[in-house]
């Protein structure tokens, strides 16, 4: 397997340590297509409700493929190679991306 996270610290506030996963692929999942996982992990951050969803892409993982995230003003929304993936109605405030 291997995962792709954006991950809170929680040096501030035991809370701040909520992820977002962008992507989460099990070996026997990649070939032309790739089925993948994507998610917001609430870890010790009791605000976040732990959302998970599959996917499958039409891209073969074993090759580089730009991936994307924004997140901020409670969405946050996941991409590969200009295509959105992902959409969550929720965002970690201690990790916003984006503009």
């Amino acid at each position: 397997m291997t995962a792709i996270w954006l991950g809170g610290t929680d040096h501030q506030d035991p809370r701040e340590c909520g992820e977002i996963c962008i992507a989460k692929i099990d070996a026997d999942a990649i070939g032309l297509r790739t089925r993948m996982r994507c998610a917001i992990e609430a870890q010790h951050d009791d605000r976040l409700p732990r959302d998970m969803i599959t996917t499958t892409v039409p891209y073969d993982s074993r090759r580089s493929l730009t991936r994307s995230v924004e997140s901020g003003g409670g969405v946050t929304v996941i991409g590969c190679e200009n295509r959105v993936i992902a959409t969550f109605d929720q965002a970690p405030t201690h990790a916003e991306i984006g503009p």
